[in-house]
């Protein structure tokens, strides 16, 4: 179950305030999808911010999928012009990811390499 204010609380260290509960406009810019690769600790924040959306979401989706092993079931082109995922496809998708993260968390925790932090994307 997609817990929202879990997320919330991840993403506030990187000056992102988000609704508790499912709000989609906390995600359209893709920068919500980039603080949660962040926190991974492999990319440093910083690296995201001069990026337009598309390539934000573009590669949280990839790095989801290739690190955490959580499929891409949605794309950009679903957030365009004001329009949003499907529902339950959403709710399934931050399900699975907030699993994919919370293994990541206990599985890595003394990890904290960021090995990226001065080169490109």
């Amino acid at each position: 179950m997609a817990n929202y204010a879990w997320y919330a609380e991840k993403i506030a260290p990187y000056g992102i305030t988000m609704h508790p509960t499912l709000n989609y406009d906390d995600w359209r810019d893709g920068r919500a999808f980039c603080a949660l690769v962040a926190t991974v600790g492999i990319y440093d924040y910083s690296l995201f911010a001069d990026l337009e959306s598309k390539a934000r979401h573009g590669f949280a989706y990839r790095f989801f999928e290739d690190t955490l092993e959580v499929p891409q079931v949605f794309s950009y082109d679903d957030w365009e012009n004001g329009a949003h995922p499907n529902d339950d496809l959403f709710y399934m998708y931050m399900t699975a990811l907030q699993s994919a993260l919370v293994y990541w968390y206990e599985n890595h925790s003394s990890v904290s390499f960021k090995l990226f932090k001065h080169n490109t994307i």
